[in-house]
């Protein structure tokens, strides 16, 4: 079992790097399909960066969640407050 989920973490990897290589590099940076790159500082570490690229499209999707988990967490919140307490 453990070399078959090798061999399909293999395979997919290998297809999505070819995939990858016939994508045309978009050069304009407000489109959707432009990859952007950020570095993130490793937890734990005071040196350690991890880069995350990812398309705009992306990005904008990972924010609106955030966004939406954010204004839940607010919502909660006030549910749970009594006035006048």
């Amino acid at each position: 079992m453990k070399v078959f989920v090798g061999i399909a973490l293999l395979v997919a990897t290998a297809s999505s790097a070819a995939f990858a290589e016939d994508a045309p590099k978009v050069k304009d940076r407000k489109s959707p399909d432009y990859v952007r790159c950020v570095s993130q500082a490793e937890t734990g570490s005071l040196v350690k960066k991890r880069k995350t690229c990812r398309t705009n499209a992306e990005w904008d999707k990972i924010e609106a969640a955030q966004q939406n988990d954010a204004s839940d967490l607010v919502e909660r919140s006030r549910t749970f407050i009594v006035p006048g307490s």
